[in-house]
């Protein structure tokens, strides 16, 4: 995901508590997409979501503390949890 604060913005891992630790300013997102990505970080446009599964008539709306996040037309993964999602990769082999 990512984050933006008073006109700076930093690429967070949707996955773990990982963010790329350079912010930069609005005007420069392209020069922060091709740092994270040389980086070894994965962008890659989002799927669909899912059917929604709404359960609230079953269980009641469940309460909301910090509002909904924003759905965002991309994914952003850290080196560590773009290899996981590699299937088939073994660690340790080239």
């Amino acid at each position: 995901m990512i984050e933006r604060h008073e006109g700076r913005q930093q690429i967070v891992c949707d996955t773990c508590p990982a963010s790329f630790p350079k912010t930069y300013a609005d005007a420069d997102f392209a020069i922060m997409v091709a740092d994270v990505k040389a980086a070894g970080w994965s962008i890659r446009k989002a799927l669909p979501d899912a059917a929604p599964r709404d359960t609230a008539d079953l269980f009641g709306k469940a309460p909301s503390v910090a509002g909904k996040a924003q759905a965002q037309p991309y994914t952003h993964k850290c080196p560590s949890c773009a290899s996981e999602a590699i299937p088939g990769r073994q660690e340790g082999l080239l």
